[in-house]
């Protein structure tokens, strides 16, 4: 006698119809944003590129369904590793003309201590206390081999961006380090334009706010960005 399981019909995710696991994977990629928080604004529709980009490894068909859904790819979520920025080129390419929701900001769990520790074997405390300046009020040392890697990726993050401004509906930095806010932002000064930018986030954040001052930067995007509603600065201001 066979058994009742022998002939059980089996559904499996290979089986399921494209619009069935587009459905899936809307939810997949919307269930949470990484490390939700209040400085950094949500995107404002299904994009969440860092879960497109694992799902579209999978296999071929999920690869080719990810890929044809542009709204999976408007959330560009960077962190400065060369792993996560060579994500960019793939958000720009498969959102096509989608506004683009830009974040980046240190790793969970990075903060500047991973940077200082290099910087204590020949820079105390004090020097840093001692300063007012934007450069000193880098808690880091922009020699060290870790800083100088952070610096490369987003130049190349900004570099992959930096021709689709037009896109661009948000933008958020959260650095741990005021020499790398400042760098970000001398870049954004030399764009010409940000048309329908609707939020502006920077923040500096530093595990010791004793040893941040406000600091003050040149206007972005030369000050056109004509749909711009929001504005969040945490330790940072414009000339």
């Amino acid at each position: 006698m066979l058994d009742a399981t022998t002939h059980r019909p089996q559904c499996t995710a290979m089986s399921l119809p494209n619009e069935l696991l587009l459905i899936i994977f809307s939810i997949c990629v919307t269930s949470s944003a990484s490390h939700p928080s209040p400085e950094v604004p949500q995107a404002t529709d299904l994009g969440t590129s860092p879960k497109a980009l694992a799902l579209s490894h999978v296999c071929h068909r999920w690869r080719s369904i990810i890929t044809s859904t542009p709204t999976f790819w408007t959330r560009v979520e960077v962190f400065p590793a060369p792993k996560y920025v060579h994500m960019v080129p793939s958000c720009v390419k498969y959102s096509r003309s989608l506004p683009l929701d830009i974040i980046i900001r240190p790793p969970s769990g990075v903060s500047s201590s991973d940077h200082g520790n290099d910087l204590a074997q020949h820079k105390n405390k004090e020097n840093v206390l001692s300063s007012s300046s934007v450069s000193a009020n880098t808690v880091t040392d922009i020699d060290s081999p870790k800083f100088k890697k952070r610096r490369r990726c987003l130049r190349d993050t900004l570099a992959f961006l930096s021709p689709h401004v037009s896109r661009w509906s948000s933008f958020s930095l959260v650095a741990e380090h005021a020499s790398l806010v400042s760098y970000v932002v001398s870049h954004l000064a030399k764009l010409p334009s940000a048309p329908i930018l609707r939020t502006l986030a920077l923040s500096l954040k530093h595990e010791d706010r004793v040893l941040v001052q406000p600091f003050h930067l040149h206007v972005p995007f030369h000050g056109n960005a004509p749909q711009l509603e929001t504005i969040l600065l945490d330790a940072v201001g414009f000339d």
